[in-house]
């Protein structure tokens, strides 16, 4: 990846369905370029999928709960992984490292559901303990765009 194709990211990063055109006239690009590039990094895998950031809200949820998850020693935690992220409304698994294995992020309609859901994990192969942590209300919206200078290639990017 080069400066260009960060600076695309970052606009994509900050707002998916803008245009291409939109894009080249930001950062002084032709609109052909910007297609190309973003072809070109959905085909190496850079780009994943483009998604939707969703108020739940708005859709009737009523919070989220964070779990911090410990496996067994001897666990498959590729298996772990697998089962976690087929697991009814989990939005999100990273494994970690330190005292957690993997952090899980659940949608939350009721507290009875999210009990549902734990008990649902509990019940996972090579699972050990999971830590709960309830967010019955989010005061801020969160942006998964860099707070930081990005560096590529050597090259320091202006911060947004």
């Amino acid at each position: 990846m080069d400066p260009i194709d960060v600076q695309i990211l970052l606009e994509l990063m900050n707002d998916a369905q803008l245009p291409f055109s939109e894009i080249s006239r930001r950062i002084g690009i032709s609109r052909e370029t910007v297609r190309k590039r973003f072809e070109k990094m959905m085909k190496e895998g850079s780009i994943k999928k483009l998604m939707v950031l969703v108020d739940g809200h708005k859709i009737g949820e009523q919070g989220a709960a964070f779990l911090m998850i410990t496996c067994l020693r001897d666990a498959n935690k590729e298996v772990v992984f697998q089962n976690l992220e087929a697991t009814t409304d989990v939005c999100l698994v990273t494994q970690l490292i330190g005292d957690f294995d993997f952090f899980v992020w659940v949608r939350a309609k009721s507290l009875p559901q999210i009990g549902q859901v734990v008990n649902d994990i509990r019940g996972c192969e090579g699972i050990d303990q999971i830590e709960t942590l309830l967010l019955p209300q989010t005061y801020f919206a969160f942006s998964l765009l860099p707070k930081i200078t990005i560096k590529c290639d050597g090259m320091d990017l202006p911060k947004r």
